[in-house]
């Protein structure tokens, strides 16, 4: 195992601890809320991924973007928010097509 996959494989480990742990505290709402509630509104989420789509009937065939993204929720008004930004290279793509991919996100939240 290499040094990358190891260090991957103790982020995940962290990642899904965290996640176990959050599962135990409660949210609450906008108006009182939860000891769990804070990584929602104060932190940010970083995150890579990578998405793929394939032309079968064109010649260059996979289009494959890497996108590095950032997210924040926040509040517009008295609706939370979360704003999102991605932008990264493509990793395979038509000779014609884009060398980098940019997104903006903004999801509207309806807590109940």
């Amino acid at each position: 195992m290499s040094k990358e996959e190891g260090s991957s494989l103790v982020w995940l480990g962290l990642a899904i601890i965290i996640c176990i742990g959050s599962l135990r505290l409660s949210l609450g709402n906008f108006q009182n809320p939860g000891p769990g509630f804070f990584p929602f509104i104060a932190g940010l989420a970083v995150g890579v991924n990578l998405e793929a789509s394939a032309n079968w009937e064109a010649e260059e065939t996979w289009t494959m973007p890497m996108n590095f993204s950032i997210s924040k929720v926040t509040q517009l008004g008295k609706r939370p928010v979360n704003f999102a930004a991605s932008a990264g290279p493509m990793l395979a793509s038509p000779e014609s097509g884009a060398n980098w991919r940019f997104r903006l996100v903004a999801t509207f939240l309806y807590p109940r």
